[in-house]
């Protein structure tokens, strides 16, 4: 399990070290957020103005023409009604005027109908240290309490999570890739097959037999697929390297670790080396790869129907009651 882990851990940091840009522009926008967090919350903290209880008297503003807003917490106490309420105060400058809040019907909601009355009083307030009241109109106790807000750096933990999801975003679209040309493989093969068993039974020998079918595979441009592009690289690297064409298709057959492309290098590698008849062992594949490409067909049949059965469900309750909607109405 530790092995795994720090396997994982090495390629999250290759992962970051290839994504520098991104890993850059994700650690600057997470350090601008702290910032502006950190920022607003220490400029808050001459604000106010406390009692030896550490209740919140007044609210202290460095220049009345400008506007200012800090976090503070309100309890009222009327018997033995108490409410509570948080909320921003919004003092504004000389040339802002306050903001109108909605009332509150029942009892507490009442109370607290009260409380933002009297707090849309203290923000039409010009004076320099606006006087905090300790009570309402009817002698309802008013406290009022600093807002206890720390600077969060909780922001930092976005860069590591930002980071893993775009770690783990890449890993599944190699995954879907891998799948995709999987797919492209075993829908490819039976064709490829049926190719190579005709020119060996027109009397070509299995080298020239490939290399043609490569050739043509070469002069589809506009058909070109992960398929067609790994038979023709196949048939350049023998050329260019001049090892044997068995040699190289056997080494890609391991590569893409693929049953069915492995199943047909090692019945040429067996030809090749054994002397098994090709031709009979490959008509025996033909008739597995296209019963497998046939099963491949209706898994994704069902896929396709499963998928839409939902927008079929959700159309027919549309029409139920558009059908049903006159009798409704007319109840």
């Amino acid at each position: 399990m530790k092995s795994e882990l720090e396997i994982q851990g090495k390629e999250f940091l290759n992962f970051c070290k290839e994504k520098k840009k991104v890993t850059l522009l994700v650690l600057a926008a997470v350090l601008f957020l702290t910032g502006m967090q950190t920022i607003s919350f220490f400029s808050r903290l001459g604000s106010y103005i406390t009692d030896e209880k550490g209740r919140v008297v007044a609210i202290a503003r460095e220049n009345i023409d400008k506007g200012l807003s800090v976090p503070i917490k309100v309890k009222a106490i009327r018997g033995n009604l108490q409410a509570e309420q948080s909320l921003i105060l919004s003092l504004p400058g000389k040339t802002e005027s306050g903001k109108q809040k909605e009332k509150q019907i029942d009892e507490e909601e009442e109370l607290l109908s009260q409380i933002i009355s009297l707090t849309n009083e203290v923000e039409l307030s010009g004076a320099e240290n606006v006087r905090l009241p300790d009570r309402l109109a009817d002698g309802t106790r008013i406290l009022w309490y600093r807002e206890k807000t720390r600077p969060s750096f909780v922001t930092f933990l976005l860069f590591p999570l930002m980071m893993v999801l775009l770690y783990r975003d890449s890993i599944q679209k190699k995954r879907d890739l891998e799948k995709r040309k999987r797919e492209i493989v075993r829908k490819s093969l039976p064709g490829f097959n049926n190719q190579l068993l005709l020119l060996l039974n027109s009397g070509l020998i299995f080298h020239d037999a490939f290399i043609r079918i490569a050739e043509g595979y070469e002069r589809r441009k506009e058909e070109k697929t992960y398929f067609t592009e790994t038979i023709t690289e196949i048939k350049k690297k023998a050329a260019l390297a001049g090892n044997s064409l068995v040699t190289v298709l056997d080494d890609y057959g391991k590569k893409l670790s693929i049953k069915e492309f492995t199943r047909i290098t090692n019945i040429i590698t067996d030809n090749q080396y054994k002397g098994v008849n090709l031709s009979e062992k490959l008509e025996a594949e033909s008739e597995i790869l296209w019963t497998e490409r046939k099963k491949i067909a209706e898994e994704k049949g069902r896929i396709a129907e499963t998928k839409l059965t939902f927008p079929l469900a959700l159309l027919l309750l549309v029409l139920i009651m558009i059908t049903a909607a006159p009798a409704i109405m007319e109840m």
